[in-house]
């Protein structure tokens, strides 16, 4: 699997995209201040799955999932600052809040999913599994159903 494939990944660009276009509204004193603290926080989500799932050991790819989603609460803590700034609607922060509380879910399950069903060797990139001759080689970042990106996330 590719990192551009994983929906949690997509999910958190399109997220910080609609953000910087809500941004742009704003006067240059609110863009550098609150503007530019929340487009880091939300681009920093999207970051750090990126390179968890550029990293070799799960311990490092699950950290890094653990910073994206102390990011998504840092953009939280920021669309309402800007909120109650006046800023943003009421309408546009519910909008968001609702989006990221759906979003919080399935980086909060692929946290989880990462490391599951791989051998207790978890330096080595490439592993194999399976039975007698017919073993088959994948990528640790690779070990999780994709379907589980598309659909189970949707469903807790």
């Amino acid at each position: 699997m590719r990192l551009e494939e994983l929906v949690v990944y997509q999910t958190a660009n399109e997220l910080s995209d609609k953000i910087w276009k809500l941004i742009n509204t704003w006067e240059a004193f609110s863009k550098e201040t609150i503007g530019k603290e929340l487009i880091l926080a939300a681009d920093c989500i999207a970051t750090n799955i990126a390179v968890g799932f550029g990293r070799y050991s799960q311990k490092e790819s699950k950290s890094y999932g653990y910073n994206a989603r102390g990011s998504l609460f840092e953009t939280k803590t920021w669309l309402t600052k800007a909120s109650l700034r006046n800023l943003i609607s009421d309408d546009d922060l519910n909008l968001l809040m609702t989006e990221i509380e759906a979003y919080e879910i399935k980086l909060n399950n692929y946290i989880k999913s990462i490391g599951r069903n791989i051998s207790s060797n978890s330096n080595s990139r490439h592993k194999s599994y399976g039975s007698g001759s017919s073993s088959q080689s994948y990528n640790r970042n690779s070990d999780i159903d994709t379907k589980t990106y598309t659909t189970s996330f949707d469903e807790e």
